[in-house]
């Protein structure tokens, strides 16, 4: 895992391209909808390893693993969730395999799906589930880590905090934004990224 200091080194040269529409992409190779990504993916590990090859000879220099709904919390629903760390593990091994010049990000999401609030009562919660699944990201040499679609301030606190606690150094993160430029949550984006700056 880079440092936060490292990885910012590693991108002060100017743009870098990520990758995208992975989800998309694997459902035009074949992925049934309503399947659990991760459990399919390591069932078809060369689809995946073909798509990110492609995404790399492409220009993409971070890839995600296919790690975006691999917390405990959403595993269990395919009852997969004791495995939870490996299945991270595994899954940054396997992206990891299909582009080595890449970094490799661990991929996070929003657990807005799984939980009925988001307040301090809810925050122990998240923060174990990030921790699992960041404690399997990291087992599997993630570069770095890049929650996405966030929806809930409280969600990148509980992020930031597990990542602390697992050791993890680099991370990013992105909201899903109101068209008024708001988060989803209806808080102000800028008084919320000061504060978890």
């Amino acid at each position: 895992m880079l440092t936060r200091e490292e990885f910012h080194t590693k991108i002060a040269g100017g743009v870098h391209f990520l990758d995208g529409a992975t989800g998309s992409n694997l459902r035009k190779a074949g992925m049934p909808n309503g399947v659990c990504t991760e459990q399919w993916v390591l069932e078809h590990p060369e689809v995946l390893v073909s798509l990110q090859r492609a995404y790399a000879e492409a220009g993409s220099q971070i890839l995600y693993a296919p790690t975006f709904q691999a917390q405990p919390i959403a595993l269990e629903r395919v009852n997969l969730h004791k495995q939870t760390e490996s299945i991270n593990a595994q899954l940054v091994a396997l992206s990891r395999s299909a582009a080595p010049e890449s970094l490799i990000a661990g991929d996070l999401t929003t657990l807005a799906t799984f939980m009925d609030s988001f307040d301090a009562a809810n925050f122990d919660l998240m923060v174990e589930n990030y921790r699992v699944q960041i404690a399997g990201l990291l087992e599997g040499g993630a570069d770095l880590l890049a929650a996405e679609t966030l929806m809930y301030p409280l969600e990148a606190e509980a992020i930031l905090t597990a990542a602390e606690l697992e050791g993890a150094g680099a991370a990013m993160y992105s909201f899903t934004m109101q068209p008024d430029g708001s988060l989803f949550s209806g808080a102000d984006a800028g008084k919320v990224l000061k504060h978890l700056e």
